[in-house]
């Protein structure tokens, strides 16, 4: 617990320095551009860091809560995690992917599992630190038709004898205070035997480590992605789009991205936002599901009996619920989610699916 406090207070200590700072330069004038863009580097650096705790944290809690396994395409995957890991694995030495053509899909969320590997890959990354350099191969194999093997293999520092046993305890990390949560390798063995698979791990002090996840494949192909889903946009189309939220911070940062593209309307509670409904006819409404008095789900219930057409056009928006009955009802609407903290870059994404 001592680590995971670290590891949200440290990151959120610079950052509220950081955003005074800029302040006090933008307030006095005369600071140049890249004197404030190293400054905001640090800040989302900070963001990354909290972010990826969260979401560890969150991974953990609903690790015993799955709601089924659907089914993940291992190639995309494994190349997801590579992509999201180069640039830690690169400070330290080089990655190696070798995936075969051809895998068959896992029982397994895509998201849940390209965490686990970049849990595995970063993990790999960081034991090659005393050494300055090394490799880090992420590999999969087929396991005749019932399973596909992947292996996360490093030539770093290795793990000792005595700590093997408690590699997946909760909590339980080798690193210094403040450079790790120790839930990493817990999510990862959660995630992975909950799908009915297994993940072992052998290491050699001093000479690397070999982690092997093995999951039970669907036996059966995917369906291509459309191509034309992945077509970029020639321009922004501007659209008109109302966000619910009952946090004025978070309105006014949502408004400040989609403002330059489109028309935002910004409400506080369910009676606000109804009303901007009625009155705009919006081409899209980010929704936050808990809000006060009458909730999102609730908000979204209405529109469904009363205005379908636009129930169609609203994106969740949530920070995490200690509610059993809102998360199930997010594991199974038909309309997207946006899970807080995000990028920019998904809810540009989300507008645009849900406005057409």
């Amino acid at each position: 617990a001592a680590g995971v406090a670290h590891e949200i207070n440290n990151p959120l200590a610079f950052m509220m320095l950081g955003v005074d700072a800029i302040e006090r330069m933008l307030e006095r004038g005369g600071s140049s551009l890249e004197q404030l863009r190293r400054m905001l580097d640090d800040v989302r650096h900070g963001v990354d860091r909290v972010a990826a705790t969260v979401r560890h944290l969150k991974a953990f809690s609903k690790a015993d809560g799955a709601t089924g396994p659907s089914v993940a395409d291992m190639a995309e995957v494994l190349e997801a995690a590579a992509r999201m890991t180069s640039h830690e694995v690169r400070q330290y030495g080089r990655l190696e992917l070798e995936v075969p053509d051809g895998l068959l899909p896992v029982r397994g969320d895509a998201a849940q599992l390209e965490q686990v590997f970049v849990n595995l890959l970063i993990n790999a990354a960081h034991a090659l630190e005393i050494k300055k350099t090394g490799t880090v191969r992420l590999g999969a194999r087929p396991i005749g038709e019932v399973a596909v093997e992947v292996t996360v293999e490093d030539d770093g520092s290795g793990i000792a004898e005595a700590d093997l046993a408690q590699v997946f305890d909760p909590f339980f990390t080798t690193k210094p205070v403040g450079t790790g949560t120790g839930l990493g390798l817990s999510i990862c063995h959660s995630v992975v035997t909950e799908l009915g698979g297994e993940i072992t791990v052998e290491s050699e002090l001093g000479e690397g480590s070999v982690f092997r996840v093995r999951l039970p494949t669907m036996r059966r192909a995917l369906t291509p992605a459309s191509p034309a889903r992945r077509a970029p946009r020639s321009r922004v189309e501007s659209r008109k789009v109302v966000v619910i939220d009952d946090e004025p911070a978070f309105l006014r940062a949502l408004e400040r991205l989609l403002v330059p593209d489109h028309e935002v309307f910004t409400a506080l509670d369910a009676d606000a936002g109804l009303a901007l409904i009625a009155q705009e006819s919006p081409d899209a409404i980010f929704l936050d599901v808990m809000l006060p008095g009458t909730n999102g789900i609730e908000l979204y219930e209405r529109l469904g009996r009363e205005r379908p057409e636009m129930a169609s056009r609203v994106v969740f928006v949530t920070g995490g619920s200690a509610r059993p009955s809102v998360e199930r009802f997010l594991a199974k609407v038909k309309q997207p989610v946006l899970h807080k903290p995000f990028e920019a870059e998904r809810v540009v994404a989300l507008l645009r699916r849900v406005a057409g």
